[in-house]
């Protein structure tokens, strides 16, 4: 037999031993390796050849994308907080929603960040299969308070220093998240389908984030940590913060408008086979027609304290009668005289402007069809244009004759996304992805 002297071994030779090491019939090599990537690795590794990425994508939902093994840490049933989950449209934030993308879920985290909303009509309050849940699981609420958050603890020896901190408002769950993200580092989540990293490329290629709100000493109604602990904390991560991204006023990288689950957005895709879809409380399309954009903080000209110059989240909640989801879309400012370099709002902002609005005059249609038995205290001062809609049925009884018009508001809204994109490649907008 000839011996083969050549210290170089093929690149298909080596692709072939990695695809066979990452292949589900090498369980336990298979759970090591993909132990240890990252999303950008993970991309890197599918590229080296189809056998790789074959066996990645078969390995990935198993290991790295196993989010019931990683919720192990706080629920004895996993599966059952996912149900819980759809039931109620609860998202994951936090650094568990961080780290589980960037797959450093090898030292589990000490918090469990959970985003829900309520109401004041019990029979729609969504916290309550939540806290129901916890409560059978044998967890306490340790602290309570008006703004916004709970607290639970466990008292085992085995969940010593582990908390779950339920936040919840009347809004969304998506906005209560990105009202409160401290940096584009926490703009991650996860449904009880989907995994989501709005700023993947930043974060975990680049490791850098961007501060989206105002550095006070003390904590804000509602929050469990001072905004200032949660970026020393990603800076323990060995992810750098920043103020201003070096060349957004030339690319736009951090401050043109964004969709959830757009092109800049990472996914990932959750086996939820044994999740009951019937009951689901907030659809995928919901969550995903959601819009948002970072615009540039200016202070006030007349502060003489030092303001810093940085980001802040601009997005508005859509709330309506007639509308059975609430909805997140982005808000832009009106152009400023004094800020030259600020942009004009987008034809994007404008148009979806004018489709919120159109939602108010579809209320006042359903109104005008109710009769007088059913018309609620507002009729007359919505019909009179002497308040704008402010109401709600507050109970479940909802007059027969009454329509909703979601599936048409989310049409309009992805038309305008579709338009948007189009119109950014028309101009030659299409920036290295975030």
């Amino acid at each position: 037999m000839q011996r083969n002297d050549n210290p170089h071994r093929s690149t298909r030779a080596i692709a072939m031993d990695l695809s066979y090491l990452l292949s589900t019939s090498l369980a336990p090599v298979q759970e090591t390796l993909i132990s240890y990537p990252g999303p950008k690795e993970f991309a890197t590794l599918a590229e080296v050849s189809t056998g790789v990425g074959t066996a990645l994508s078969g390995g990935l939902p198993s290991c790295y994308q196993n989010i019931e093994t990683k919720l192990k840490t706080f629920f004895e049933d996993p599966k059952a907080f996912r149900q819980v989950q759809a039931n109620t449209g609860a998202i994951i934030g936090g650094d568990f929603a961080r780290k589980f993308i960037a797959n450093e879920l090898q030292t589990p985290v000490q918090e469990l960040y959970i985003y829900t909303q309520y109401s004041e009509v019990k029979p729609l309050d969504l916290r309550a299969p939540i806290f129901d849940f916890l409560e059978q699981e044998r967890w306490i609420a340790d602290e309570y308070n008006k703004t916004g958050l709970t607290i639970f603890r466990k008292p085992q020896a085995e969940y010593d220093g582990l908390t779950i901190c339920v936040l919840y408002s009347m809004d969304s769950p998506l906005w209560n998240l990105l009202d409160a993200a401290s940096s584009t580092a926490t703009l991650n989540f996860i449904t009880w389908n989907r995994a989501y990293s709005l700023f993947p490329q930043t974060t975990f290629v680049d490791k850098e984030c961007y501060v989206l709100q105002d550095l006070a000493a003390d904590k804000a109604p509602g929050m469990v940590k001072r905004h200032g602990d949660y970026l020393r904390d990603l800076t323990r991560d060995v992810i750098q913060t920043r103020l201003l991204h070096r060349y957004d006023k030339y690319t736009n990288l951090i401050t043109r408008p964004r969709r959830v689950g757009d092109k800049y957005t990472y996914t990932i895709e959750l086996d939820a086979t044994s999740i009951d879809c019937s009951t689901v409380a907030i659809p995928q399309t919901v969550v995903e027609c959601s819009t948002f954009k970072i615009k540039f903080w200016s202070w006030d000209r007349n502060d003489t304290q030092g303001s810093v110059s940085r980001y802040a989240m601009s997005v508005i909640g859509v709330d309506s009668a007639v509308l059975k989801q609430s909805y997140v879309v982005l808000h832009e400012d009106e152009k400023d005289q004094f800020e030259p370099d600020q942009p004009a709002p987008s034809r994007l902002f404008k148009k979806t402007i004018h489709v919120v609005c159109q939602v108010r005059g579809l209320t006042k249609l359903e109104l005008a069809k109710l009769p007088e038995s059913d018309r609620p205290i507002e009729y007359n001062n919505i019909m009179n244009r002497r308040s704008r809609e402010a109401f709600g049925w507050k109970g479940t009884r909802v007059p027969e004759t009454w329509s909703y018009y979601d599936d048409d508001f989310m049409k309009q809204l992805g038309k305008l996304w579709r338009e948007h994109e189009r119109d950014e490649m028309e101009k030659g907008d299409d920036r290295t992805s975030q």
